[in-house]
Parts: C-alpha cells; sequence; structure tokens
C-alpha cells in the first residue's frame, strides 16, 4: 500500500454527473489513483469518458457486469478494496471538490474527514455522503454495511463505526465540496412505473430509506470484520479497464426490507419530515393499512385529520383505523401432479397460519392434474381455479425457476407487506415451527365422499405399505412425467433414481421383513398395472390395492390417487420410492411411521 489519496466513485447510469464531476477531482496532483466502480451502466463510463476527452492514466474502471439494482454498499466496497493508496477519498459521481479543497481540509490516515449535512449550505445536505479516511481504518471496519441495500443511512452507519474504533471526525469545509443538483428519483432509483398506493409512493421520498435502514441496521447483528463482504470474478483484463460479476446471483425486492412496523415507523418518520405540520395520530399498524389501501394523500388524511387540500378533501374517512386490519394474502398457485400440489399447498398453509395471512389455493386443472380440488377434497378454505385473480400489486414468487429456487429464502417474505401470489411444487417451508402444522394440516384434509368411498372399500389397516414408482425410470420408459417439467439433469436424476424403483427390488425387502412376520399385510400403490401383476401372483392374499383400469392424470385416476396416499399414510412402516413427491406426501400425512425408500434404504 503506497502513500497518497486514491478518489473511489461508482456509477450506474449517471455518466453525466460523472463527466462533470471527474475533471474538478484530476486537477488535485494529490490524488494519486481514481477508481470508478461502473455498476453495470446500460452505457458503460468508458465510452462516456472517452467521447468526454478525459484521460487519465491514474484512472481505473471496474465494471461490473450483470447487475439490475443499484447497491452502494456492495460497489463501494469492492471500489475500496481495489484501491492502492493508504487513503481513501469517497466521492459520489455528482460531488465537485473545489480547487482549494486540500489546502483547506485536514487529512490523515487515522482521521476521518466528512460531510456533515449540519452543516451543509442550502440545499446541499447530500454531501453527508463524501468522506477522506485511512484505507486501513475503513478496512478495519468492514467498510459499509453491506446489509443495507437502498440508499440512505449507509454512511451515518459507517461514520458509527469508525468513531466507536477511534478513528476522529473533523467536519469537511463546506465550501470545498458541493453536489449537482437532480431530482430524488435519481438518488432513490425506484423503478419509474405509475404509483398505485400511498406505499409506492412514499417510497419515493430518500426520508423513508434512511429511517427504516437506520432501524433495519439496529435491529440486527453488527457488521464488523467477520462479516464477508460481496465475492467478484474477474471476466477480463485490459488496459486500466477489469471486467468482474459476482461471484454468486444476487437480487433486490426492496418491499421486503424490514418488518411491517418497522416499514410503517419509517413512513410515519418520512411523512413528519416531507409535509411539515403533519402529526400522525394513529397506531403504526392503521398507518400501513392505509398507505396499501388509499394514495399518500389521501393517508395523510385519514391518518391526521390534516386536509393538504382542504376544498377537495371535505369527505369522512372511511380506513377503519384503531380496528381489526384486512391480513394480507398468500395465494399458492400449486402445480404439476398431486404430491407437487399438496405439498406446496401444505407449506402455504404453515406459512399462513404462523404469519398471520388469508390462505388462498389456487388449483387450476391442467395436463398435470386434470381435476378440480373439489373433486377430490371437501373444503372450507378459500380455492380458485383460475390464474386471472392476482391481487393487485402483489409479490410474485416463481419457484418453478430452478435458478430462482435455489438462491430462495423464506425469510425474505416474511417481511413482505403486500399480498404474494407463490408459483410451486415445492416445500417452501422446513424445520420448526412449519413442519407439525404442515403435517397436521394434511393429516385433516378430509377427501371427497367419491374418495371417501374408495378408501372405505379397501382392508385397513395393513402392516405394510409399498409405492412403487416404475414409469419414468431408466429402464422401465416411457418416462411418466409431463414433457417440458425438468431440464437435462434433472431428469436424468430422475431417471436414476427411478431405476431403483422397480418392483423386484422391493421383493427382495418384503422377502426380508416377511421372514421376520409371516403375516404380515401388504398395501400397495403404483402408477401401472405390471406392478399390481406382479405384486398379485407373488403375495396373493396377504396384498391388497385399489384396483383401477386407468394410468392418467384425468380425474378419476386423481381420485385412485389420493385413495392411495391417505391408505399409504396408514400403515406404520412404508417402503417408498426414491424421487417421489407421492411418497412423500403420504409419508407426511402418516404418524409415527417408519419410512424406507428404494435406493437409500434397499
Amino acid at each position: 500500500m503506497e502513500p497518497g489519496f486514491a478518489a473511489v466513485t461508482c456509477c450506474m447510469n449517471r455518466n453525466d454527473h460523472l463527466a462533470q464531476t471527474l475533471p474538478t477531482w484530476l486537477v488535485h496532483q494529490e490524488i494519486g489513483e481514481v477508481i470508478i466502480v461502473d455498476w453495470s451502466s446500460e452505457i458503460p463510463v468508458e465510452i462516456t469518458l472517452r467521447k468526454a476527452g478525459i484521460t487519465d492514466p491514474r484512472i481505473r474502471i471496474l465494471r461490473v457486469e450483470d447487475e439490475g439494482s443499484w447497491i452502494l454498499s456492495h460497489a463501494y466496497n469492492l471500489g475500496f478494496r481495489a484501491a492502492t493508496k493508504d487513503k481513501i477519498i469517497k466521492v459520489d459521481s455528482d460531488i465537485i471538490l473545489d480547487s482549494e479543497f486540500f489546502s483547506r481540509n485536514t487529512t490523515g490516515i487515522d482521521q476521518l474527514t466528512a460531510g456533515n449535512w449540519r452543516q451543509a449550505k442550502s440545499g446541499q445536505s447530500h454531501v453527508n455522503g463524501f468522506f477522506v479516511v485511512g484505507r486501513e481504518s475503513l478496512l478495519a471496519v468492514n467498510g459499509f454495511n453491506e446489509r443495507i441495500v437502498t440508499y440512505g443511512w449507509d454512511d451515518d452507519d459507517l461514520y458509527g463505526r469508525l468513531t466507536n474504533a477511534g478513528v476522529q471526525r473533523e467536519d469537511v469545509d463546506p465550501d470545498t465540496i458541493s453536489h449537482i443538483d437532480h431530482s430524488d428519483v435519481r438518488r432513490v432509483e425506484r423503478p419509474k412505473s405509475t404509483p398505485v398506493t400511498g406505499w409506492d409512493e412514499v417510497q419515493s421520498y430518500p426520508q423513508f430509506w434512511i429511517a427504516l435502514n437506520r432501524q433495519t441496521a439496529s435491529s440486527c447483528a453488527p457488521w464488523d470484520a467477520s462479516c464477508p463482504m460481496t465475492g467478484f470474478q474477474v471476466l477480463s483484463e485490459t488496459g486500466n479497464i477489469v471486467r468482474l460479476r459476482r461471484s454468486h446471483p444476487y437480487g433486490v425486492d426492496t418491499n421486503l426490507i424490514g418488518t411491517r412496523m418497522e416499514r410503517a415507523e419509517a413512513a410515519v418518520s418520512a411523512i413528519h419530515d416531507v409535509f411539515k405540520g403533519v402529526a400522525v395520530s394513529v397506531s403504526c399498524e392503521a398507518v400501513d393499512y392505509a398507505l396499501m389501501t388509499r394514495s399518500l394523500e389521501d393517508t395523510i388524511v385519514a391518518i391526521s385529520n390534516t386536509s393538504l387540500q382542504p376544498e377537495e378533501n371535505t369527505g369522512e374517512v372511511t380506513v377503519p383505523l384503531g380496528h381489526s386490519l384486512q391480513k394480507p394474502k398468500l395465494v399458492v398457485d400449486a402445480q404439476h401432479g398431486l404430491g407437487n400440489r399438496l405439498r406446496a399447498i401444505a407449506s402455504g398453509f404453515s406459512f399462513s397460519q404462523i404469519h398471520d395471512r388469508e390462505l388462498i389455493i389456487r388449483w387450476v386443472p391442467d395436463e398435470h392434474c386434470d381435476c378440480t380440488f373439489a373433486s377430490l377434497f371437501d373444503f372450507d378454505g378459500a380455492v380458485e381455479d383460475t390464474k386471472e385473480n392476482d391481487p393487485e400489486n402483489a409479490l410474485t414468487v416463481d419457484l418453478m425457476s430452478k435458478a430462482f429456487r435455489e438462491a430462495f429464502d423464506t425469510a425474505s417474505l416474511v417481511k413482505a407487506q403486500r399480498d404474494i401470489v407463490i408459483q410451486s411444487a415445492y416445500r417452501f417451508t422446513f424445520g420448526k415451527p412449519y413442519d407439525p402444522i404442515e403435517r397436521k394440516f394434511l393429516r385433516e384434509l378430509k377427501p371427497s365422499a367419491d374418495v371417501q368411498e374408495m378408501i372405505e372399500s379397501v382392508r385397513s389397516q395393513n402392516d405394510i405399505a409399498v409405492h412403487v414408482r416404475m414409469n419414468g425410470g431408466a429402464a422401465t420408459d416411457p418416462h411418466g412425467d409431463v414433457p417440458g417439467d425438468w431440464s437435462r439433469s434433472e431428469d436424468e436424476i430422475s431417471r436414476r433414481a427411478r431405476s431403483r424403483s422397480h418392483y423386484a427390488f422391493f421383493f427382495k425387502r418384503l422377502d426380508q421383513l416377511l421372514e421376520a412376520k409371516a403375516d404380515s399385510t401388504i398395501f400397495l400403490a403404483s402408477d401401472n398395472s405390471e406392478s399390481y401383476g406382479a405384486f398379485a401372483a407373488k403375495y396373493q392374499d396377504r396384498v391388497t390395492s385399489l384396483p383401477r383400469t386407468v394410468y392418467d392424470r384425468s380425474e378419476v385416476q386423481l381420485k385412485y390417487a389420493l385413495a392411495d396416499v391417505i391408505l399409504l399414510s396408514r400403515a406404520p412402516l412404508l417402503l417408498g420410492s426414491n424421487w417421489s413427491s407421492f411418497t412423500e406426501i403420504a409419508h407426511s400425512m402418516s404418524q409415527n411411521q417408519r419410512l424406507e425408500i428404494s435406493g437409500q434404504h434397499f
């Protein structure tokens, strides 16, 4: 690390600002290098500087590819690590340095010289994010808090950790820096769609994000050297330009930041700050409800009895403030076959119970499962059979995308304040407290009268239940799944797993069990007639099953399938097939059942 100053800046589509301000930095010979992190700008910064005729050997550009959202903390921490000088000047792309900056400010490796919004000139409060500090001191506190992924509070959080570490803070001379004036829309980087609710509007104010990030930063574990910074891979290096990409995919849904009440408190703080004279006089729950159901202007009228436009807002407030609030919805759009759909629905039920949401089951008949929910279950909850009824402004989660599913964390949904629509053939809740609720839900699902009649027609309870899933195995094609369900690699994995599910493997294990207890009875469920014939020939009266002639995805077959899965759940021992949601659901419906899986246990 060399003595001197490294100016570190980051840019995402603010190339116009950078072209104006960069020359004011380069005139200072004290600055030994300029690190520019180009955070996936639509027009690469390199092109903008070349067109503007800005060249200087001190400039290094780190071009980060494939970023969809501006994340200051991640971008700047990359720049800080790339710097080679012992002092860092953190300077945003809209900051102008005065020619007398170094002569009028004291700087040192053990000192923090920073902007102060309280001392700034009128209209210049955003210089608060400018600072000069020793690189070693900066990295000792782990740079910016990378849990802060929106505008606001990132600088104050960092300043607090630096001063707590013993770094002395001095205010920068306010006459030596200034920022280019621009709208809050560019500062907050919110989507430029038309606002629908008060929540959409309040999130356009920097004050909201400052308040929310302050709360969330204080409510979680400290950001320190034990926390890993974001990793990047070098794609190429040409001259003074390095192209990089994140080591792991990352996405931001700003609606999931903070709990509902933290967001409501931040909204109140922003309203007080932006709309002078407004005094909110209701609970945070009422504020949240009002913002979900009204425009921001109408919300302010409702929560404060203050009219911003008295001549247009003379009607009575109709928001039920202080009363019970409507629960947010969780719509589970269940996908694929019976077992897949049931595990997704059970997961949704447990989530809605724990996090106080209204569950809506979406069960659309298709080529995977050609029947209605009502044909299978006597259920008094909310069920819909169309995809046309998404709640307005709902958060949509697609767990059918493998890449998204692997990166998905259910905890992110806990903080969502909007209605949620989740498309899934999979569980998305795991462990306590979810598992017991899921199992109880599945056990208590009441089958329809037709299915119940099928169940009662079969001898029950049996000692051993067997589920033979042969279709789709490598040795037993044709593939039983609908084409296009899986990627090539997933398809190969499922076929290998199912190749161990031929009934011959079950025979070997059953013979061992019958040798120990010869009078054991067996219930069989399978997906083809060959298995039923082979079992009947070998075990005769000891095996029972639901006789059928159809093996497809029709309503009749799905009724057989539901009866099968319930009967499978009733035996104390289940011999199940690998890579099968059907086996998984049968075992989940059971109580104290022992499970052995083909290809794993036998």
